[in-house]
């Protein structure tokens, strides 16, 4: 069937191309066409949708998420085993959030790859995934708890096979510490070198891309001259690191907002976490300011899961803003920067004919406001309309 998608007070290809006065046919899950609204008639079997006073957007793109991990309920992560119904509710409120294309990096024994598959099937509704499967990590390091722990290179490399073998799409490495656990060092790496060659090496043989974890400068030069496709974080950058980003195709995924908030301890954890978090978040402000004045290539992601709600895409973006990008480079970072990073530039991210039919509809342009993206009234993934508000006048 197709349908066609009217009224808009503007529709937004992309983040250069906007058009007014036009309808958006979609059929197959695909966009297919963009047509003055005053020359259409209408087609055969074709449905029509009203969206009257909104801006059309494409869907957004989140490049670090956890599904399987929920605000609501840490302790799933940490002691029990993960709740599909959970993860089904946080697939479905990330694309209440307007997000309709997300990577999961790291998850609770393959939960994450269950679900995206259940998500292709049509059995539930959600974003398009990416899935990491377990994440990699040193025995007894950051997220041990439901990681895939290894030691010494071949058992780097028998684990980066067992991702893969289960279904993954990249590969997720845990290079040093973390903010959230009170016995961790951030700066401190606990995988060795050898390590963490064998694990990139061994995915990168069979084109897998690997998101790496890493906090400190000497972590993410050390991954970047590995080739990693990205790395998420990097709270103690340094210039040394900056520089090696730049000269990289590496794209630095800086997961700001999640830092703010365990910062300001909202989810009433240990103060000691909120105070690790404090330093590294202080650290990050500045470092990022000067990645995006060097010329970084940034992604956007959310880090949703145990310690941010899962939906709630934007206050990444208006940090990114309060970093330095204007809103028009935020809003292309969630959308065709994003694409390209997860390798689905040009079919995702964009509403040009012959991409998948993922949009939303806004307030207004976001370009101008990104608070026009918060709590979008109608969200579509490959066509099919997954969320709409209720008329507040009904």
């Amino acid at each position: 069937m197709l349908t066609r998608l009217t009224g808009a007070d503007a529709l937004l290809l992309d983040t250069t191309e906007a058009v007014t006065g036009h309808d958006l046919l979609i059929e197959d899950g695909t966009v297919v066409a963009v047509e003055p609204t005053a020359t259409a008639s209408p087609r055969e079997n074709e449905r029509r949708v009203s969206v009257d006073g909104g801006w059309v957007v494409p869907g957004l793109i989140d490049a670090h998420s956890h599904l399987t991990l929920h605000v609501e309920a840490p302790e799933v992560d940490a002691f029990y085993p993960p709740s599909p119904f959970l993860s089904a509710r946080a697939a479905q409120q990330t694309l209440a959030g307007g997000v309709t294309t997300c990577r999961d990096l790291g998850g609770h024994q393959h939960v994450d790859l269950e679900l995206r598959d259940a998500i292709e099937r049509g059995d539930v509704p959600g974003p398009r995934i990416l899935a990491a499967g377990k994440p990699i990590v040193a025995t007894g390091g950051h997220i041990h708890y439901f990681g895939r722990p290894v030691d010494g290179p071949y058992e780097a490399r028998k684990a980066v096979r067992e991702q893969i073998g289960a279904g993954a799409d990249l590969i997720k490495i845990m290079l040093t510490g973390g903010s959230a656990n009170v016995d961790e060092r951030p700066d401190a790496m606990q995988l060795r070198p050898d390590e963490i060659e064998a694990l990139v090496t061994e995915a990168q043989a069979v084109d897998v891309p690997v998101a790496v974890h890493a906090h400190s400068s000497a972590a993410v030069v050390l991954a970047v001259g590995l080739g990693v496709t990205s790395v998420e974080h990097a709270a103690l950058l340094d210039d040394d690191g900056i520089e090696a980003l730049r000269n990289s195709d590496t794209v630095l995924v800086p997961t700001q907002a999640v830092y703010r908030r365990i910062a300001d301890n909202v989810d009433g954890w240990d103060a000691r976490i909120a105070e690790n978090a404090t330093r590294l978040y202080q650290s990050k402000i500045d470092s990022l300011a000067r990645a995006l004045r060097a010329g970084v290539r940034i992604g956007v992601g959310s880090d949703s899961g145990r310690h941010f709600p899962h939906g709630q895409i934007l206050p990444e973006l208006l940090a990114l803003t309060e970093a330095g990008l204007d809103n028009t480079a935020a809003l292309r970072a969630a959308t065709v920067a994003n694409a390209d990073l997860l390798g689905l530039g040009g079919t995702v991210g964009v509403l040009h004919p012959g991409a998948s039919a993922d949009l939303l509809l806004a307030t207004g342009d976001p370009r101008d406001d990104l608070r026009h993206l918060r709590s979008p009234s109608l969200v579509l993934a490959r066509g099919r309309q997954v969320h709409a508000e209720p008329d507040p006048r009904a």
